[in-house]
């Protein structure tokens, strides 16, 4: 939400501000991680969810306050299709997960001010080829132990259950909450997991945006405002253990990356589109240097 950006670009200026760069300074994208395509349409302007799709291309969304749209583009940033999703109403729609087998889940669990009471995942089939609206979708409204709030960005499958990761503005938190299971006509509490290690990143760096598992490579990639956190991950209780490679990399305001086979696909918010084999980020099980906040 617009919210988002402007924390986002004030997070930034006290970054730059902070770090020897000197003020005003201006953080590239790295030459070693350029674009590799870019949408250029005019209504996908906040994007905050990408996935895989089955056929060619990936499904990506807008961030809260826009339309319940799925947008289907392709590696060079065309959009090929634009589905309605009629119902369900969108309050804060941060992101989307597949289960590998035709099944979407959007997440409406954005929470700039950290006050609903009740959080929502809603699922629906990937669309046909051909599919222009969509109005079968099932709503699972879930809560957080003990009536807490918390913003959320991040969504990813694991071992048949939903996970999501807290988005914490102060770099200090990264709460895991599992949802399991979803229950119709029925309101499902979250299970809190543990927190994710993400003190090894800079202060930014810590600021979870998204995250994508690949059950091929036991490998969960985790977006970041400046970067990706790389973690082993087979199970539950890896999630509570350290990251396996670190990449420092500004992507703008990237709040969306999903895996695609051996490729990681990122978008930012301007429609910047980086789609690289995994081997580019993380050529080798070793930390990698962070600038120090």
């Amino acid at each position: 939400m617009k919210q988002n950006r402007f924390r986002f670009c004030l997070l930034l200026s006290v970054f730059m501000l902070g770090n020897g760069n000197g003020a005003g300074a201006q953080i590239p994208i790295p030459s070693s991680f350029p674009p590799t395509g870019k949408i250029g349409d005019a209504e996908l302007n906040e994007i905050s969810g990408v996935v895989a799709a089955q056929g060619a291309g990936y499904w990506c969304h807008n961030d809260g306050g826009n339309a319940p749209v799925l947008y289907r583009v392709v590696d060079d940033g065309a959009v090929v299709q634009r589905v309605r999703l009629s119902p369900p109403t969108m309050d804060d729609w941060e992101a989307l997960t597949t289960d590998g087998k035709g099944t979407l889940y959007l997440a409406d669990v954005g929470d700039n001010e950290t006050r609903r009471g009740q959080y929502a995942i809603h699922v629906v089939t990937e669309p046909e080829t051909e599919a222009q609206e969509m109005s079968n979708i099932q709503t699972y409204p879930f809560v957080y132990p003990q009536g807490a709030s918390y913003d959320c960005e991040a969504l990813f499958w694991l071992q048949g259950r939903l996970y999501l990761i807290q988005k914490d503005y102060s770099g200090e938190n990264a709460a895991v909450f599992c949802l399991d299971p979803l229950e119709e006509n029925s309101i499902t509490e979250a299970r809190y997991v543990g927190e994710l290690d993400v003190q090894q990143a800079n202060r930014l760096g810590r600021i979870v945006t998204d995250a994508a598992y690949s059950a091929n490579r036991g490998e969960l990639a985790v977006l970041t405002y400046f970067g990706i956190l790389l973690f082993a991950v087979r199970d539950e209780a890896d999630l509570l253990h350290p990251p396996i490679h670190i990449v420092s990399a500004y992507f703008g305001q990237s709040e969306a990356i999903c895996y695609a086979g051996d490729h990681l696909v990122i978008l930012n918010e301007t429609g910047d589109m980086w789609n690289y084999p995994i081997s580019t980020y993380a050529p080798n099980p070793s930390i990698t240097d962070w600038m120090q906040y």
